[in-house]
């Protein structure tokens, strides 16, 4: 009985090391870029940038993006609501601070009504007209907007994600990705993404919006680059048979399908896991709610979504 339990035991040890390997095989993580190549995706947006303080001007308009932008306005905050609405500068003076240094006040006023409001910065205005630029919490230069306008307003460009949102920021699921899509108008966006890009897919005619920073950094996921191609990405992959490239702008995949296509059509997994069986090669790709491919020797056979 004792040996019929250690045969039975050993065989199932040298089936599951045959199959996976994965005892000996650490994780495999897709190494960032560090020597990307600066596109013309990365610097369509370049010039597009708030204004240095030295050279705001009365009456320059902000957006105001969230109703917290009012407690930095301390006593002068008015009782209606700013988020959505928008304030013009109206200038900036130097005023004693508490512990005897200069600290600087920013004034502004609301729409319809002639209240000022006071932004207090702990520095003072020679120290801030230094700065090439300066950042309000919850606020967007409407100049910034008109200026990223101007650039995309009406051109055709081809969409990289799914993920479309409506104007607030909500995730819409009727979108497709790597087609062609017509920039309708740029408006303010978020405290994080400033711009808000509305387009139209051409050929089906669903609208969307993406949220993006025209600044090119490539840790933001909100990028100009990292959402929108000035070219067809489908011209990359002449070998992508026009079938399969329709699958992928649905996010579809099939068995047959490369790991190429796969990721293409879904994005990079969250783990991918090297398999080896005699002389097949075989790679598990693992995503979020548990979704996997397996592949074998580059080509899919088998998968859960």
């Amino acid at each position: 009985m004792r040996a019929t339990l250690l045969t039975a035991i050993a065989s199932l040890m040298t089936l599951t090391a045959c199959f996976t390997g994965v005892e000996s095989t650490p994780r495999i993580t897709v190494p960032a870029d560090q020597a990307r190549t600066v596109t013309a995706e990365d610097t369509l947006l370049a010039n597009v940038k708030g204004e240095p303080p030295k050279l705001w001007k009365k009456g320059k308009r902000f957006h105001i993006t969230d109703e917290r932008f009012k407690l930095l306005l301390g006593a002068t905050a008015p009782a209606d609501s700013l988020a959505g609405h928008e304030i013009s500068y109206t200038g900036m003076r130097n005023v004693p601070s508490p512990t005897g240094g200069s600290t600087t006040e920013l004034t502004f006023i609301a729409d319809g009504n002639d209240r000022e409001l006071t932004y207090t910065l702990g520095i003072d205005s020679s120290t801030i007209c230094s700065r090439p630029h300066l950042d309000i919490p919850f606020a967007i230069e409407t100049s910034m907007v008109k200026q990223a306008n101007e650039v995309l307003g009406g051109r055709t460009f081809y969409v990289l994600t799914s993920l479309w949102r409506d104007h607030l920021d909500n995730l819409d699921n009727r979108g497709r990705k790597y087609i062609a899509v017509k920039i309708d108008s740029v408006m303010p966006g978020t405290s994080v993404a400033p711009l808000r890009i509305d387009f139209t897919d051409i050929s089906h005619g669903s609208r969307g919006s993406l949220f993006i920073t025209p600044s090119p950094s490539a840790r933001s996921p909100r990028t100009f680059a990292n959402l929108f191609a000035i070219s067809d990405p489908h011209k990359r992959y002449p070998d992508i048979t026009d079938d399969r490239w329709q699958m992928i702008t649905l996010g579809q995949i099939t068995d047959g399908m490369t790991r190429r296509e796969c990721r293409l059509s879904l994005g990079s997994p969250k783990e991918i896991t090297r398999m080896t069986n005699y002389s097949i090669m075989r790679e598990r790709w693992t995503y979020e709610n548990g979704v996997w491919l397996l592949f074998e020797d580059d080509i899919l056979i088998e998968h859960r979504l």
